[in-house]
């Protein structure tokens, strides 16, 4: 809730994340029970808690911009969360949401790697395989789902470290973050760029400075 008013507070529109595809500390590793004891007991459990938790998400903190299922979730539990997620959040859009042949409303599409460069030519339409997400990369001129695409990288280098990490805690460089822009908005996907808080809860100095120049940039450039 703190999270969520603080972004209302400067206009910004939270978004949530929630991993459901594995759960280490109830014992559930990629949709299976693993150990002697797992803490969660069955599968059917551990599905209930995780439709009771995007239920929380989804109904206790306003209208979301968008909602990660990054590794997806248990297929049995599809119908139920994609009837959850029309119901409490309409406006919202889904990355790798629930899978259907004809896809959710709102669908992103990821464009295939996180270094945060889209093809070329990168298309907005793409076509569905039955109960799996959008399909990733360019999309298809032919396509029946609109599915606009995702470049999700980080600001962090080496930009396979998602979470701060003390020992890699150099921005990219602004030439680098300029060729970003211009291979992923200027090719019609929309950029997400992580940048995650230390340990203290607070942005690393150097990454807030080489925000600004990269904003700097943006609004002389265009």
């Amino acid at each position: 809730r703190e999270f969520a008013t603080s972004c209302r507070k400067f206009n910004i529109t939270p978004g949530f994340y929630m991993y459901m595809d594995t759960n280490a500390y109830l014992g559930v590793v990629s949709n299976k029970l693993v150990g002697t004891k797992p803490l969660i007991g069955t599968l059917d459990a551990y599905n209930e808690l995780c439709l009771a938790q995007l239920h929380e998400l989804w109904s206790n903190y306003g209208d979301l911009a968008e909602v990660w299922f990054d590794g997806g979730f248990n297929k049995t539990i599809q119908p139920n969360v994609t009837a959850l997620f029309s119901k409490l959040q309409p406006g919202g859009v889904v990355f790798n949401g629930p899978g259907a042949p004809i896809g959710p409303q709102n669908a992103l599409r990821w464009i295939g790697s996180e270094r945060g460069y889209a093809p070329y030519p990168n298309w907005m339409t793409t076509f569905r395989n039955a109960g799996v997400p959008a399909v990733t990369g360019a999309g298809d001129p032919d396509g029946l789902i609109y599915a606009p695409s995702v470049c999700d990288t980080t600001l962090q280098d080496p930009t396979s470290t998602w979470l701060f990490d003390p020992f890699h805690a150099t921005p990219r460089n602004l030439s680098d973050l300029k060729l970003l822009y211009h291979q992923s908005v200027g090719r019609s996907c929309g950029l997400e760029l992580n940048f995650a808080p230390m340990p203290n809860g607070t942005l690393s100095p150097s990454f807030i400075t080489r925000l600004k120049e990269f904003g700097d940039w943006i609004k002389s450039c265009y």
